[in-house]
């Protein structure tokens, strides 16, 4: 293989150098220095955008077949991602690349660096595009990795976990999403892909004007109303019947495969499925992802369509404009509740091993009752309820949420509702005004009678000993004959048994006097240290230090923890002073971009520079692209080891909001917009950073931070029964299947109440409902002014 374009890489290579010192400098200058919190602010508000490179011209061709061309882009926290050119969407100039290679070659390969959706409906008229591949932000092996897989050395398995729209404008409150509706005005006049043009036809503002829109989007930012309720990601594509580019759960090989599943088995605590994988492909081996959907019964009104809906389809025939156009607001359903549910949701996944071609693998996949159930808010006057439903269960199987890659495996009659759990209220709404969308009554009709009607149809062509196998493309009909019946049990009651350490932790404070105990409330201080981002004294680089107060008395040091979304962020290297051995204190700009913002310290010659290396793991939707448990088990016990060796106790990772929208800045460092997905990363996760002793996992951030324009102001308004499916769900999974050391709160107010200060979640959720023993933690300068919260409040709230 002969590459033809390293003139143009090293002149790009000049031109990113070029950039990146511009960026730095307009960073600095209107920080007016590198530490403190407006650095910080400036920081994540303006992200580095990379540079265009030259025009790609003959001689960068040659010869060449195939051409790679990278779209890469990059977001953060602070500040949420545009729907712009450079953005969301692509440039002129990489438009313009792609027509002046298609011209030149045969076949692109355009590979996505970058952490969440980038519209691709450009691509869709360029027949020369042969393969997309989505590379996400891979860490400190990813070029390897990328060349690995484009060079057929290694087979990728990877499947989505958040749906990629055709437009962007179909994702569910698309237009109402942070400062969409003033960053890109004419979002609500002009199809999305020509956002540009209509805005650069706006007439400029005038000052009076300028400020009066200054004023309209600060309002916007204070509050987000989740309208969409639980339709959220695939449940709002699925149930409101909208096609997507590329749904939830999908994921090309270089092989493919063939999935068969046996009728599911009932047992007490839910059910289990048996499913054989085979790769049908030749000559390559590979992996493939099962994954298992019920569609839950249905209430009676999704029989008839609602007077709201006909109204909406009178108006306009495309429901899913008319949809999110109109709101589409039940006025009959009660107040925070949407009767009806998504059509399907996630209950089950597992990853095959390896196969060779013509290997088969078989595996039993469990599904638990809680997947199942559906929360009702109004089950009791003063309590909600978890409850499994009667009715008729249809469970799918196969290697996509796309209704082409899923076959009906089975149907589980539930002949009794279950109440699983009673639950009190938590987090009310306070907005008399919050409605959420009614549910697609038709669509879920039309939807739940198909495969109603394709079980019956396969039932009686089992019992006249038919086969139906072949039916599908890649996926073998199970023998239908009769529902399975299942009578779910008593939830088990979770409980943790206090740890040995708490014993232990309660027995040498009872032997303190107060002028001991006082300082283990303050964290290690000095005066010299950065309040922000890297205030660790003994371990450079880490975001802060519990008091080192016992350290003398006890032998017992402070709690050291690190941030870092793709692993641990520490200062790469630091200044330690020759005569005292004293690591020389300095603040975040020396921990963010691999000290590209610090400055040399006066007197150099007095220290000598250490360095302390640490892996850059795959982001966190990576990671979740895996589908794969035993996999980020693993990468949390090397995380683990990495924090033995540096002395670190808490890793303030991982973060598990839901991707609600594409535009949210910190979706890289999330798993998914699926709470089950979500739930399972986590736990898994931190079940390897825990099987080491004396380190553990932070979980956050509690709850509903997806949107980071004004993060530490907005208000999220939502339902509890999106809630607790929905936002929190993730949470519960990994309390109750891993016990992280600690969860830390999120900057916003739920409900007009800040995370931090919110009894519900901290002290009635976590530690009563989901008997979470380790430590609620507020994130950085929450209790500081501005901050959103009051620290007295916060540990009145647990």
């Amino acid at each position: 293989m002969r590459v033809t374009s390293r003139a143009w890489i090293e002149d790009y290579e000049e031109r990113y150098e070029l950039a990146r010192q511009a960026w730095k400098k307009q960073i600095l200058e209107e920080a007016g220095g590198s530490n403190g919190q407006r650095f910080f602010d400036v920081y994540t508000s303006h992200a580095f955008e990379m540079p265009e490179g030259r025009p790609i011209e003959d001689t960068d061709i040659q010869d060449a077949k195939v051409a790679v061309y990278v779209i890469s882009r990059v977001a953060g926290e602070g500040s949420d991602r545009h729907l712009a050119k450079g953005d969301y969407y692509l440039t002129d100039a990489e438009l313009e690349d792609l027509r002046v290679l298609a011209t030149l070659v045969e076949k692109i390969v355009v590979v996505i660096n970058a952490g969440a959706q980038v519209d691709l409906s450009v691509l869709e008229a360029m027949p020369e595009v042969k393969a997309i591949l989505f590379m996400g932000q891979a860490g400190e092996e990813g070029g390897n990795a990328c060349a690995r897989v484009l060079l057929g050395l290694v087979n990728p398995s990877a499947k989505l976990t958040a749906t990629w729209a055709k437009d962007y404008l179909d994702y569910p409150g698309a237009k109402d999403f942070s400062d969409v509706p003033f960053s890109s005005p004419s979002v609500t006049e002009a199809n999305a892909s020509d956002v540009e043009t209509a805005r650069a036809a706006q007439p400029s503002e005038a000052p009076a004007s300028s400020e009066a829109r200054a004023q309209a989007r600060a309002k916007q930012l204070a509050c987000s109303r989740y309208t969409e309720g639980i339709y959220v990601g695939y449940r709002y594509f699925d149930s409101f019947g909208i096609a997507p580019r590329y749904p939830f759960g999908h994921g090309l090989s270089y092989t493919s495969f063939s999935i068969s599943a046996e009728a599911p088995m009932a047992r007490a605590d839910g059910l289990s499925i048996r499913v054989s994988v085979e790769n049908t492909g030749n000559p390559y081996a590979g992996k493939d992802v099962v994954q298992v959907y019920a569609a839950c019964p249905q209430p009676e009104a999704c029989v008839a369509r609602s007077a709201d809906e006909e109204t909406v389809r009178e108006a306009n025939p495309e429901i899913e404009k008319a949809t999110r156009s109109a709101g589409n607001v039940d006025p009959a359903a009660p107040h925070g509740q949407v009767e009806a549910k998504e059509y399907k949701r996630l209950v089950a996944f597992q990853k095959t091993r390896l196969l060779q071609p013509g290997e088969r693998e078989s595996m039993t996949l469990e599904i638990d009752a809680r997947a199942l159930a559906s929360f009702h808010a109004q089950y009791e006057e003063a309590q909600g309820a978890w409850v499994i439903e009667a009715g008729r269960y249809g469970i799918f199987v196969g290697d996509s949420s796309d209704e082409h890659a899923l076959q009906l495996a089975g149907v589980v009659e539930v002949k009794e509702e279950k109440v699983l759990e009673r639950v009190p209220h938590i987090c009310p709404v306070q907005d008399p005004d919050f409605q959420e969308w009614a549910a697609p009554m038709e669509t879920l009709h039309k939807k739940t009678q198909a495969w109603q009607d394709a079980w019956e149809t396969m039932k009686k062509a089992s019992a006249q000993g038919k086969s139906l196998s072949g039916a599908k493309k890649t996926l073998g009909w199970t023998s239908a004959r009769e529902e399975t019946a299942w009578t779910p049990g008593e939830a088990p009651v979770f409980r943790v048994a206090q740890d040995e350490l708490d014993r232990m932790a309660h027995a040498i404070a009872s032997t303190l006097e107060v002028k001991d105990l006082i300082p283990l409330l303050m964290g290690e201080f000095n005066r010299n240290q950065a309040a922000l981002g890297a205030a660790g004294q003994r371990v450079p680089g880490a975001a802060g230090e519990t008091s080192h107060a016992l350290e003398a008395l006890l032998h017992i040091p402070g709690i050291s923890m690190a941030d870092g979304p793709a692993g641990l962020r520490l200062s790469r290297s630091y200044l330690v002073d020759r005569e005292s051995g004293q690591a020389l204190q300095t603040g975040i700009d020396a921990n963010l971009e691999n000290g590209f913002f610090a400055s040399e310290p006066e007197q150099p010659e007095k220290y000598e520079r250490w360095y302390q290396f640490t892996t850059a793991w795959p982001v966190g939707t990576n990671l979740a692209e895996t589908w794969n448990e035993e996999l980020l088990e693993a990468v949390g016990r090397a995380t683990g080891m990495e924090m033995e060796e540096f002395h670190v106790a808490w890793w303030l990772a991982p973060g598990m909001n839901i991707q609600r929208n594409p535009l949210n800045g910190r979706n890289f460092e999330y798993y998914s917009e699926d709470p089950l997905l979500s739930g399972k990363m986590a736990a898994a996760i931190t079940k390897g950073v825990q099987s080491l002793p004396g380190v553990g996992t932070t979980i956050k951030h509690f709850a509903c931070n997806n949107q980071e324009n004004n993060r530490m102001g907005v208000d999220v308004r939502v339902s509890e029964r999106a809630l607790r499916e929905i936002y929190l769900r993730g949470f519960e999974i990994a309390v109750k299947e891993s016990q992280p050391m600690c969860i830390m709160t999120s900057y916003n107010e739920i409900n007009g109440v800040h995370s931090a200060n919110n009894r519900d979640l901290c002290t009635e959720l976590a530690r009563r409902e989901w008997h979470f023993q380790g430590v609620v933690m507020t994130d950085w300068a929450t209790t500081l002014a501005g901050g959103g919260s009051d620290a007295a409040t916060c540990i009145t709230a647990g």
